[in-house]
């Protein structure tokens, strides 16, 4: 249900979003401007995001009900708090590379569809904030809910990790910390329907994706 979400704003909101930059006002039959469409898919997802919200609540729920849970982090017994740093340790922390943003470095480029962490902290006895980015790894290995031991009880990755930034920044304050996710523009032009140009259009469109315009940023 995500993913259809995700394609259909990477396309059709890009689409109507390169439409609006160039200035095109062409109406659809029904009479609307790009920029109406626009506002009218944004009214619709934003109930559509609200819905699938509360169809997951109810889930967790009833996954509840048959001892299946989805834990806070702070919510851990001692002893998971054990299993999950040791996991931490083992399979999240060696894939974890932040990247500073300041003066010096450049806010990072960040993969269409990923989900970041964007942490502010600071250094002992200073009032100066730092900000960093952490893009949160995803694998086999690193699922996003992960297991606790043999329970049927399980922690969002980035809850973890946001519990743990103590280890990845071992001599800074964390002041706080937030997850993002971006989506960016997968539109393809259509101008050329000559069939010898369409796999070259593809992979182009496939490789451009990574480097596309942002369509929309969520937390």
């Amino acid at each position: 249900m995500s993913g259809n979400l995700d394609e259909f704003t990477m396309k059709r909101l890009g689409g109507l979003k390169q439409q609006i930059a160039a200035g095109v006002t062409k109406l659809t039959i029904d009479g609307a401007t790009p920029q109406q469409q626009l506002t009218e898919c944004n009214t619709v997802i934003t109930a559509f995001q609200q819905a699938v919200h509360e169809i997951y609540q109810s889930l967790v729920i009833e996954l509840a009900q048959h001892k299946i849970v989805v834990k806070n982090y702070g919510d851990l017994a001692s002893q998971d708090h054990t299993i999950i740093k040791k996991y931490f340790n083992e399979n999240v922390l060696p894939l974890i590379t932040p990247l500073a943003i300041d003066t010096t470095h450049p806010f990072p480029f960040i993969s269409n569809l990923s989900l970041n962490l964007l942490v502010t902290l600071q250094y002992p006895g200073s009032n100066k904030p730092l900000i960093a980015r952490i893009k949160i790894p995803r694998s086999k290995e690193v699922p996003r809910f992960v297991r606790l031991g043999d329970s049927y009880h399980f922690v969002l990755i980035e809850d973890i990790i946001i519990n743990n930034l103590g280890l990845v920044f071992p001599e800074l304050d964390i002041q706080n910390c937030t997850t993002f996710r971006i989506i960016r523009n997968a539109a393809a032009a259509d101008d050329d329907k000559d069939q010898e140009y369409l796999m070259e259009m593809i992979e182009s469109t496939l490789h451009d994706r990574k480097f596309a315009p942002v369509v929309t940023v969520s937390g």
